[in-house]
């Protein structure tokens, strides 16, 4: 199934033709490089595709399922966040969520927080009240009892105003992805002790 094609594509920047006649197709599950020198059009090509630039002339066809999507050479990015916590960021959960149209992403976060913990083992034993934020999945949402010992996890879903004790910890899922992988311990939770290759079905 072709799910992108240029027809006699053709573009100038003032009197500079950078394409000319360009023509292609691309079949699902093609893999595609382009190879050139500098300054004969393969950003320029990018570009028009993803709709960053116009064109003189010609015609691109796109599958109605087909979203392109492009990631620029220079990204002018400015951050003080590491690379982890710039992925854990829970705005940046939800938008590649949202932009892959439901899919799930390919990022360490957890997708069922009570399903993952049942797998866990934490070391000692207690009794921890959470409330944890998700921008994405909203069976996430709420407040928590964690109770952990003998090998043995719980994690009850409860209602906030039921809660006869304080909340201890007020997380995001993100901080709780990294936490549980062990990237950035929040003091006073529980560390984790046992983990599997359940891992990568579970969360990924």
């Amino acid at each position: 199934m072709i799910v992108l094609s240029c027809n006699n594509l053709n573009k100038s920047f003032g009197i500079d033709s950078i394409l000319e006649n360009v023509n292609f197709t691309v079949n699902e599950y093609d893999k595609i490089g382009i190879i050139g020198v500098n300054g004969t059009g393969k950003t320029t090509l990018f570009k028009i595709i993803s709709g960053i630039y116009g064109y003189d002339s010609g015609d691109i066809y796109t599958s109605k399922d087909c979203e392109i999507g492009y990631l620029e050479q220079n990204t002018n990015f400015h951050s003080e966040n590491t690379i982890l916590e710039e992925v854990l960021d829970p705005s940046i959960q939800s938008l590649n969520w949202l932009e892959s149209t439901g899919k799930p992403y390919v990022m360490a976060r957890i997708i069922n927080i009570r399903k993952t913990v049942r797998l866990l083992g934490f070391q000692g034993e207690g009794r921890k009240i959470l409330k944890i934020t998700d921008p994405v999945l909203e069976e996430n949402n709420g407040c928590f009892i964690l109770t952990y010992g003998h090998g043995n996890v719980k994690l009850d879903k409860v209602k906030e105003e039921q809660l006869m004790e304080d909340i201890e910890f007020d997380l995001t899922i993100g901080e709780l992805t990294a936490h549980i992988f062990g990237y950035k311990i929040i003091e006073g939770l529980p560390l984790v002790c046992k983990k599997g290759s359940f891992f990568i079905n579970d969360y990924l």
